[in-house]
């Protein structure tokens, strides 16, 4: 039984069982019990090490547990309670990516890595062998080798050592080409302004780790000239990627959350990720729920095409997630609308009660889409359980999307700022055994590319969005102009990445 150590609050006297019952079960954040928390944390952090311990065992943790965990890490952190290093790195090391991103937060969640700042205890070698290992999700490595930057610039850990390490992990190869722990390594150099890696970062972009155009390189190149030229002591590059210990709680959550619920439901759910685990879901009113899925499915009739196609709801979704991505409103409108229409105009049942239905039920679908994506919010694709192989569909929707709204910045071969991003969509609409470009698609690599299909999808939506917002405002005048040509606005740049590129605005 938790022993009843008493805390004081304005106005109300609260024991530690009152606090950690209230980080379990509040759905709101309980911003005054995380507070109140950090003067106990030498007696809340073995609570915490037992159910790490547990997961990293295996065992399933119950919602509440979960959510207890991924909020008393930021008050351990906090806290400075640096025997939850090594229980941490365990979990990272023992448990799918998908557990450590509810428990822990990674590419979704930018406390990973201030966390591992403020509970590190001394010993760089554990988080370096993390950082080394392939099985590890390159998202998670990413964090983690931005920690170990930050460790080393405050002296926590040699420079030395760190330097070594990135050395070691270009001379050794410690990822595949297109794995995004490329962009942890690079982020590092940079941080630390490692010029004597300058020639091992060109590289890795020659031969294609680095997925960015030759802006990118360049940029890439004054990021590292400016930090080898920062006065000692100077944490601005740093601090501009969150890169900093935790001192409050709260303040560490408020990049996460809202006010609402820090968890949706069963956040180790069936490995399809389709929970709110770290933010408000900015369409929770209208996303359809299991049984609406489950009625639109069976009423789409087999007559109900696109491109000669029939269609599912997983198809749907992922040729809606496409549209949501098309600049052109009044295009992507009206491709939605005719699949809508398409429901209508079909045979179900002869029934207009239930062609009405699915008309409501359809138009939900895509303002869920729009919503999520328009708030930049993570949309959870509506993957069908009994679909074989599992993604495939929903992959092949998203490339109809793209060919109806002629996505040229998809098409492209040399543009490469959307490969890290398109890369999954695209190998999911393979078949198991089917090759792309030397991948070939195995179950395993399957699983691990529904894992980063959410930020995926986002990601793909922010970078056209934030490509628009930097480049000139197209001219009037309409102007046909090849993409690799000049932009007639009189920027310098290439088409492609000045007018040629759009905005992706949210379309009801």
């Amino acid at each position: 039984m938790t022993a009843a150590v008493r805390v004081e609050t304005p106005g109300q006297s609260l024991s530690l069982s009152e606090i950690v019952e209230a980080l379990k079960t509040e759905e709101s954040r309980p911003d005054a019990m995380l507070r109140a928390a950090m003067d106990h944390a030498e007696a809340l952090a073995p609570l915490v090490i037992d159910l790490m311990e547990k997961a990293a065992t295996g065992v399933e943790l119950s919602w509440e547990e979960a959510q207890f965990i991924f909020r008393s890490v930021h008050v351990l952190a906090a806290a400075r309670r640096t025997e939850l290093f090594l229980p941490l790195i365990r979990l990272i090391n023992e448990c799918p990516s998908d557990v450590v991103a509810c428990l822990l937060g990674d590419y979704e969640v930018p406390t990973l890595a201030p966390i591992v700042i403020s509970i590190f205890h001394g010993d760089a070698e554990p988080l370096i062998d993390v950082c080394a290992d392939r099985n590890i999700h390159g998202f998670v490595r990413w964090s983690l080798m931005n920690a170990l930057a930050r460790l080393a610039f405050d002296g926590a850990i040699a420079r030395e050592t760190v330097a070594d390490f990135l050395k070691r992990f270009d001379r050794e190869q410690l990822a595949e080409t297109d794995d995004v722990a490329w962009e942890g390594w690079v982020s590092s150099i940079l941080l630390l302004g490692l010029e004597e890696m300058r020639e091992q970062m060109r590289a890795a972009w020659r031969d294609g780790r680095l997925l960015q155009d030759e802006d990118d390189l360049k940029d890439y190149e004054n990021q590292l000239t400016i930090a080898g030229n920062l006065a000692a002591g100077d944490d601005s590059m740093f601090v501009n990627e969150y890169l900093v210990p935790i001192d409050d709680p709260v303040e560490a959550l408020e990049l996460i959350v809202n006010d609402e619920n820090d968890f949706d439901e069963d956040p180790f759910g069936d490995g399809e990720s389709e929970n709110d685990v770290f933010d408000r879901d900015p369409a929770k009113a209208i996303a359809l729920d299991e049984e609406e899925i489950l009625w639109l499915d069976e009423c789409l009739a087999s007559d109900l095409t696109i491109a000669g196609k029939s269609l599912s709801v997983e198809r749907i979704d992922g040729f809606w997630c496409a549209l949501a991505m098309d600049s052109n409103r009044a295009r992507a409108r009206e491709k939605v609308n005719r699949t809508i229409k398409s429901v209508r105009a079909s045979v179900i049942h002869n029934n207009n009660e239930m062609v009405a239905k699915a008309h409501q039920l359809l138009t939900r679908m895509w303002n869920t889409i729009a919503d999520r994506l328009g708030a930049s919010y993570a949309h959870s694709p509506l993957l069908e359980q009994l679909n074989e192989p599992a993604g495939r569909h929903w992959a092949v929707g998203f490339l109809e999307g793209m060919d109806a709204m002629d996505a040229n910045w998809a098409r492209a071969d040399d543009d490469d700022e959307m490969s890290m991003f398109l890369r999954p969509i695209l190998r999911l609409a393979l078949d198991d055994g089917e090759e792309l470009q030397e991948f070939r698609m195995t179950p395993e690599r399957r699983a691990e590319d529904i894992t980063v299909l959410r930020p995926s999808i986002v990601g793909l939506h922010s970078t056209l969005r934030l490509r628009n917002l930097r480049a000139p405002q197209q001219p009037a005048k309409s102007i046909k102009v090849g993409r690799n040509e000049p932009c007639p606005c009189g920027s310098g740049k290439k088409f492609k990445r000045c007018c040629g590129s759009g905005e992706t605005p949210p379309l009801h």
